[in-house]
């Protein structure tokens, strides 16, 4: 898992430039250019840095399998290098399977790599690579290089696998009489395991990323910084605001502006970067917060900025809640922002809106060994009570800070019999389904008074 970044230098006008070069910034599509390439092929033969190969797979396939049996690196044995021009004339003549490899020269190769320094190859590691195929199409040896100068490609920035492919393209880049790019080698990302990344895992696509409801923002933030570590950055007040150690990758959430403004290749590790799932989800957390901030009364943000938030996320809750999709598209923008607040830093994934389901749905099942330690009686008559007291609450006043403070009140006033957390998780217990979660506060806000008295007498029903 790796990319490549192509930088364009800045024309100028004492380099010289290729007719072929005309239209260099327009995607290029390499099947349409096999002409420009079997050009440059011709040149390198001509020049004696290339040649023609007429073995078959089956010699070669001989051939390795002896190397490896005298214990010697698997190279190609240069059989057809002594060919004279007139035997390659007469078998291509003749319509004879052919292919175009590289001839290495003696003598060796520096790279100077700007993570790794400068790194030296000795040609007699090096195998005569094959620049044009036997259908005529170009190699990505042949084809990168030609294309990267064409295009005036002033910094090749890549994988570190490639490192040991980058002798053979300074081979090329001198033998064409180009001008080399400037090279860096990238750190490989690694999965948890500490395993290269495999496309076959299909758990690194960014489909699936979407898919497990991980926000743009946060994965930008989570692949620009494997590897990568910003500098000067302060930490974030909310992560230093948690209880327990700050993680290590606790930093301010950036935005593509100013990830460019902070990028300096010097502060690009060398080491292979992991995949940390936890660091993705802490961005993602982050990113859902930072959001959800703007529905604060206090946040000054134009309106029509809330409202499409709120879109965004009605539509985040139909897919992570089809089931009550009529019940979450006729919620007005009033109930769908109160459910937001409520959650806001109980969301680690878009997914995570899942177990929100009680605010647009009854519960379907109860957790009734969750308060097993409460006497039966005892449950009967604390709900009863809590019943008692919503009925008479007028609709007007059933809001989350008259509930709290009605519900504090009754545990104050039975203090001798009840414990707070007995209440508290009977009554989230009938509205939820679940003894921990959202404050009852906020539930009974959003569900109002006659959903919360029909859930309390449902669960008492239940007992």
């Amino acid at each position: 898992f790796f990319f490549f970044l192509m930088i364009r230098r800045p024309p100028r006008s004492t380099q010289s430039r290729s007719s072929a070069a005309s239209d260099v910034y327009k995607r290029q599509v390499q099947s349409q250019r096999l002409d420009l390439y079997k050009k440059y092929a011709k040149q390198l033969i001509e020049n004696g840095d290339a040649y023609h190969c007429f073995c078959t797979d089956d010699r070669l396939k001989q051939m390795r399998e002896e190397q490896m049996k005298a214990g010697k690196k698997t190279l190609y044995d240069r059989h057809c290098h002594k060919l004279t021009e007139t035997e390659v004339y007469t078998r291509i003549r003749a319509g004879e399977k052919h292919v175009i490899r590289l001839f290495v020269p003696k003598g060796t190769t520096e790279v100077n790599d700007k993570l790794h320094g400068t790194v030296k190859f000795n040609h007699q590691e090096i195998d005569d690579q094959v620049l044009i195929k036997s259908d005529g199409h170009p190699t990505y040896h042949l084809a990168n290089v030609v294309d990267d100068h064409l295009m005036e490609i002033s910094h090749v920035i890549r994988g570190e696998e490639w490192l040991t492919s980058t002798p053979k393209h300074l081979i090329l880049y001198k033998a064409l009489d180009f001008a080399p790019p400037l090279y860096a080698h990238l750190p490989l990302i690694l999965n948890p395991a500490g395993k290269k990344l495999s496309k076959r895992e299909g758990s690194i696509s960014i489909q699936s990323f979407k898919d497990q409801g991980i926000a743009p923002e946060a994965l930008l933030n989570f692949v620009a910084q494997l590897g990568w570590n910003p500098s000067g950055e302060e930490e974030s007040a909310e992560a230093t605001e948690k209880k327990g150690p700050v993680p290590k990758y606790s930093k301010n959430l950036l935005t593509l502006e100013k990830m460019a403004e902070l990028f300096d290749m010097e502060n690009i590790s060398e080491s292979n970067g992991k995949m940390d799932l936890k660091k993705l989800y802490f961005f993602n957390e982050q990113v859902i917060s930072k959001e959800l901030s703007i529905l604060s009364p206090t946040s000054g943000i134009e309106q029509a900025d809330v409202k499409e938030l709120i879109s965004k996320y009605r539509s985040q809750f139909v897919q992570a809640l089809p089931e009550c999709k009529e019940e979450i598209e006729s919620s007005g923008d009033r109930k769908i922002s109160k459910i937001l607040l409520a959650v806001r830093g109980r969301l680690k994934s878009f997914n995570d809106l899942k177990g929100f389901k009680f605010f647009f749905a009854a519960p379907d099942s109860f957790d009734l060994q969750a308060l097993e330690k409460m006497d039966l009686q005892k449950k009967k008559n604390v709900a009863k009570d809590i019943l008692e007291l919503w009925k008479e609450t007028p609709f007007a006043d059933f809001n989350g800070t008259n509930i709290h403070k009605m519900l504090s009140e009754y545990i104050f006033a039975k203090k001798d019999s009840v414990k707070n957390e007995e209440v508290f998780h009977l009554v989230r217990l009938a509205l939820t389904g679940k003894t921990s979660g959202v404050s009852v506060g906020d539930i009974c806000d959003v569900i109002g008074k006659k959903e919360a008295v029909s859930r309390l007498e449902i669960w008492m029903n239940k007992l």
